[in-house]
């Protein structure tokens, strides 16, 4: 495999050198770098390096090229070579490369902006956000290292649901069609009948399985833990922004902390794409990213984790609260935060539903994205995920369609996302429109829009179509003593008695912050009432539940509510 490049652009030669010699010294045994001494010149390199067939990892350029201004260069780079990161490098403090960053990022044409290496030392601050950029582009244009091999039909749903699986939960895997020779032979070498229908999950170093559940192949992985016998502080249901968030700070704070998570770590937001207003990550981060980081942190704190369960039910024990778990076991522990969150509202298209996992997706934008390279793809919502999904999509479809039922997305997406979607070419926002209907015999073909106000209907030719249009919380398996809002959302704390719900708290002490209708049970995240639908927010919402579960653990009075005769 050929070298990805680097590409540097530079009308200084001083300059150019410093950084050229500073890229060369640390990565030219696994990149190449290449340079430029215009604008115009730049611009050749990046068209002459694509037709040669040569991956572009990084391109760097100085924000005042003599001969064409930085926004113009960059919004051609990024037509030329989509896939690259595009870093603009300035001095430090120079108020007039902040402005044109500002700019260009609202425009989507650049992804960060870089101070210029220091010439006379080793200057780690610049590699350490090189290295940053450089493991941004691989973890989604290379191949890593496959703990996991599985090999399936391409739109089989089974096969999506594994593939989802592995992605969000960071493990390393390769998917391989089993009509293609790579899947054949591998399913030769593994003594597999190669006319086997159901997916086959090959194990680095490990078994082979045939059809199995997510269960068994985190099992085999080595991500299956005992369930613990002892009573615990706190119990975490669910691994999102808050119950990560929660991990983190009762971990920290000495609570003996354990998580369960049926799916896989970050919930909706680790399906993101990218996250791109999280405090402390300027160039936005993935949600897989974040909430990898996340649970590790948790771990160095002494948290654990309990994967691939579901709890399905949830009871007071003698004041210890009791979670039975579909496994037939049950956890105990002194405090719950139930953080389940919610999960992408079904379209309700009967056509569409039938291709699940054939075409359709229910976020799962980021295991997909490869596969549906060169393809014409939409996406049908209207929030910053949807939005977020768009630009990520665009840099592999051909098109991109962005299917709203709103007059406009002002209202429930961000502005920087929407100017962002507005500067990609290849991505259409259709609003005042609705899906009614989807072709494809076993695969998804094409998708029928209506207009809202004319009633006319359209037919939309489109491989792939990712539907993320709202939620619905996951308070489902709750017993009915855990008092709900009209949506199913739990209320909490101040939240029982504004809602004309406070005969259902059955203490004479008022409920903590976040504290549910069932003492020693408190929820975070967007599982709750009033919450406001924002990874940070639901991060902060952890938080906020720990401290609460502290007042509760510190002897918290149980004396029951008096009722009236």
């Amino acid at each position: 495999m050929d070298k990805a490049v680097m590409v540097v652009v530079d009308d200084r030669s001083d300059a150019l050198a410093v950084v050229e010699r500073e890229l060369r010294k640390r990565y030219g045994s696994d990149y190449e770098v290449r340079c430029a001494r215009s604008g115009r010149e730049g611009l050749d390199l990046l068209r002459d390096t694509i037709a040669a067939g040569t991956d572009i990892c990084l391109v760097f350029a100085t924000y005042d090229l003599a001969d064409l201004l930085s926004t113009d260069f960059f919004h051609k780079a990024r037509l030329i070579s989509p896939r690259a990161v595009r870093v603009m490098l300035t001095e430090k403090g120079d108020r007039h490369a902040v402005e044109t960053m500002v700019t260009g990022t609202a425009f989507g044409e650049i992804d960060h902006r870089l101070v210029r290496p220091l010439e006379m030392v080793p200057d780690e601050q610049f590699h350490n956000r090189v290295s940053d950029y450089l493991y941004q582009w691989a973890r989604v244009n290379r191949r890593g290292i496959e703990l996991v091999k599985i090999v399936g039909r391409r739109w089989s749903q089974r096969a999506h649901e594994l593939r989802d699986a592995m992605a969000r939960n960071s493990v390393g895997y390769g998917f391989y069609d089993v009509a293609g020779d790579e899947g054949h032979a591998l399913l030769v070498e593994a003594g597999v009948d190669p006319s086997v229908e159901s997916p086959v999950v090959i194990i680095r170093d490990g078994p082979v399985l045939i059809d199995p559940s997510n269960r068994d192949v985190a099992s085999a992985l080595g991500f299956v833990a005992p369930t613990p016998q002892r009573v615990l502080d706190l119990l975490v249901i669910g691994a999102g922004p808050a119950g990560l968030g929660a991990a983190v700070y009762g971990a920290s704070e000495g609570l003996d902390t354990l998580i369960l998570e049926r799916e896989a770590l970050g919930g909706q937001a680790g399906q993101a794409a990218l996250v791109s207003n999280y405090m402390g990550f300027p160039g936005g981060i993935g949600g897989q990213e974040l909430a990898a980081r996340a649970c590790e942190q948790a771990l160095l704190f002494g948290a654990r984790f309990l994967a691939t369960h579901d709890t399905v039910a949830i009871r007071d024990e003698d004041g210890v609260t009791a979670c039975d778990l579909d496994d037939g076991s049950t956890v105990r522990s002194r405090a719950v935060i139930v953080a389940t969150g919610a999960e992408y509202r079904r379209l309700g298209v009967p056509a569409i539903e039938d291709l699940r996992g054939a075409g359709v997706f229910y976020g799962s934008v980021s295991s997909e994205v490869r596969s549906v390279e060169g393809l014409d793809v939409a996406i049908v919502g209207a929030g910053n995920s949807a939005g977020q999904a768009a630009l990520h999509l665009a840099k592999f479809a051909r098109s991109v369609a962005v299917i709203s039922r709103g007059e406009t997305l002002e209202d429930s997406m961000s502005a920087f996302l929407i100017t962002r979607l507005r500067g990609t070419p290849n991505v259409r926002v259709l609003l005042s429109r609705q899906i009614v209907d989807g072709g494809g015999d076993g695969v998804l073909t094409d998708i029928t829009v209506k207009e809202t106000l004319s009633g006319r209907a359209e037919r939309l030719p489109v491989r792939a179509l990712f539907v993320m249009i709202g939620a619905v919380p996951q308070t489902g398996w709750l017993p009915p003593q855990l008092a709900r809002d009209e949506g199913g959302y739990l209320l909490t704390g101040i939240y029982l008695f504004k809602s004309g719900r406070g005969d259902e708290w059955p203490l004479q002490r008022l409920p903590f912050p976040l504290e549910t209708s069932m003492p020693g049970v408190f929820a975070a995240g967007d599982v709750r009432h009033g919450s406001l639908h924002r990874v940070v927010s639901a991060a902060s919402d952890g938080a906020s539940a720990v401290h609460s579960c502290h007042e509760f653990l510190n002897g918290a009075s149980r004396e029951p509510r008096a009722r009236a005769a």
